[in-house]
């Protein structure tokens, strides 16, 4: 099958000939696999050895950074694993009014970027799946919260809907559902997925109680939900944490199409439940363990779960082959090669060993 063939039956809940196959790596793993290939398979192509099936797209900038956004405050502390942006201070703390709010300028103007080389990219791009966007869109808590006022802040704003908070969020909206529709509307029907993100859960449950998150986010969510099937394409939203609770209000009431991260430590979490509960009316994306497993576990453990997530979770369809999040740095090299060998059938580890290569 091809990439998008085999993508196609996967969202339809048919079995296809595997599962289709998504990497997102932090930059120094990007580098070590490329170091990796480089000198034992003669080639720096990632997404082509391991038979990347789904591709991101994204305009160039126009301009800078605006003065109002996160990014301007954010640092990357040197950890034993690598490097993590952080903030190291709150550049949107500032907004404590609606005329603030009418100052903000959020991160996702579509006025900053330039979508014109869309078409190209698109053509350059086939055979394989069309995606656009990141978990950075939307991005409530995280982008606005955790990076922007801080997360106990907005956690609190948001419960208690403050009509400045609102405000603020509603406008950042409003820029990335426009942000959205310019790219889609470039892609002229070619994009295949729109993915965004919004964390909804910590380690034993929701952030928010189901019967408030129908509330609060179910209507801001929808509009990106139905922009992308306007445009022909299906959603996928990234959310870590434990969200069973939420996951018949994201099929129903949102209409989600693909539940990505599905962290498998999360309680409630675990694959084979949600795979039988959930299975025929949403398509998950992730599920290969970081918190254990691929960080800490052996190359057989490591293999034994990817068998399992593509024998077994993508039995009939219905699962992307994924791990949970960003694979990071602490990460041994051979188990990332290992997962990636069970799900594209091919030898990726040098015969001498791949050991040498690892940060640790």
């Amino acid at each position: 099958m091809t990439p998008q063939e085999r993508f196609k039956k996967t969202v339809a809940h048919k079995q296809p000939d595997r599962p289709p196959i998504m990497l997102s790596v932090v930059p120094e793993v990007d580098i070590r696999l490329t170091d990796h290939f480089q000198r034992h398979f003669g080639t720096s192509d990632i997404e082509q050895v391991l038979e990347v099936d789904l591709h991101q797209i994204w305009p160039p900038r126009r301009n800078a950074w605006t003065t109002t956004s996160s990014a301007d405050a954010s640092t990357q502390p040197s950890l034993p694993s690598g490097y993590y942006q952080d903030t190291q201070s709150l550049p949107l703390a500032w907004i404590q009014s609606l005329d603030d709010v009418k100052r903000f300028h959020p991160e996702c103007d579509p006025d900053d970027y330039d979508f014109s080389g869309f078409p190209e990219m698109l053509k350059a791009q086939l055979p394989f799946v069309r995606v656009f966007g990141t978990p950075g869109l939307v991005d409530i808590v995280n982008g606005l919260g955790a990076r922007g006022r801080g997360l106990e802040n907005i956690l609190c704003e948001i419960m208690t809907e403050d009509e400045v908070t609102v405000a603020m969020i509603d406008k950042h909206l409003e820029y990335a559902l426009e942000f959205c529709r310019r790219g889609l509307e470039a892609g002229k029907g070619q994009i295949e997925m729109l993915w965004i993100g919004e964390d909804c859960g910590h380690q034993r449950g929701p952030l928010f109680p189901p019967a408030f998150f129908k509330k609060f986010f179910v209507p801001r969510l929808r509009r990106f939900v139905d922009l992308a099937h306007k445009y022909h394409a299906v959603c996928m939203m990234h959310s870590c944490g434990s969200i069973r609770q939420l996951l018949p209000i994201l099929i129903d009431d949102v209409g989600l199409d693909i539940q990505d991260a599905c962290q498998p430590e999360a309680e409630g979490m675990e694959p084979e439940s949600l795979k039988r509960d959930f299975g025929d009316r949403i398509t998950f994306c992730g599920m290969l363990s970081l918190q254990h497993t691929m960080t800490f576990g052996s190359v057989e453990d490591c293999r034994r779960e990817a068998e399992h997530r593509i024998n077994v979770i993508g039995k009939g369809g219905g699962y992307i082959f994924a791990p949970c999040n960003t694979i990071t740095n602490d990460t041994p090299l051979e188990n990332i090669l290992a997962v990636y060998e069970v799900a594209c059938g091919k030898e990726l580890m040098a015969k001498s060993g791949t050991r040498a290569d690892n940060p640790r």
